[in-house]
């Protein structure tokens, strides 16, 4: 994906801006990726400096996940602001999560992977629909009463009686 390379080997020395919008077809090229669908504005504020780069952004829009609850797809809004250095050494090197050396003969920059995880980290952990605003859960009703049926059925399983008697011996 071209529209996430940014040149900056003729850029004068300084601030410069950019913008990027972060849809569907981004998340296609990440397979692992749970973002099913996106719409996201990036800003890109680069300061071009003589010996490296200092990148700014700031990430805003709304990705769907599959809710962990009731498998239900739903919108959940994002926003962050990073901070990447990027510094020109001999080879490539991630020194940590935010700095980077590149290749002083570089003369353009991937930002394709660190939007990508920079989107990706402002997911919570546990993906499940925010409550509505009289308090009831979002999720998908139907499947929670589905699943609060499973779960309080006695399923017998005659084989651990014997476990639950020694345990409760």
């Amino acid at each position: 994906m071209n529209e996430y390379i940014v040149s900056f080997a003729d850029l004068k020395m300084g601030e410069h801006s950019f913008g990027f919008h972060v849809d569907s077809a981004f998340f296609e090229s990440f397979p692992e990726s749970e973002i099913r669908r996106a719409d996201v504005n990036v800003v890109l504020v680069l300061d071009k400096q003589e010996s490296m780069l200092t990148l700014y952004f700031d990430i805003e829009g709304n990705v769907e996940v599959t809710c962990d609850r009731c498998l239900d797809e739903f919108r959940f809004p994002i926003k962050t602001t990073e901070k990447l250095i990027v510094k020109f050494g001999k080879d490539y090197e991630d020194l940590n999560d935010d700095i980077i050396v590149i290749p002083s003969k570089s003369h353009h920059l991937d930002l394709q992977q660190h939007i990508y995880e920079y989107i990706t980290l402002t997911l919570p952990m546990q993906h499940i629909h925010p409550d509505l605003p009289d308090g009831v859960s979002g999720c998908n009703q139907t499947m929670l009463k589905h699943l609060y049926t499973i779960k309080t059925a006695h399923h017998a399983d005659p084989r651990w009686d014997v476990l639950r008697e020694f345990i409760n011996n």
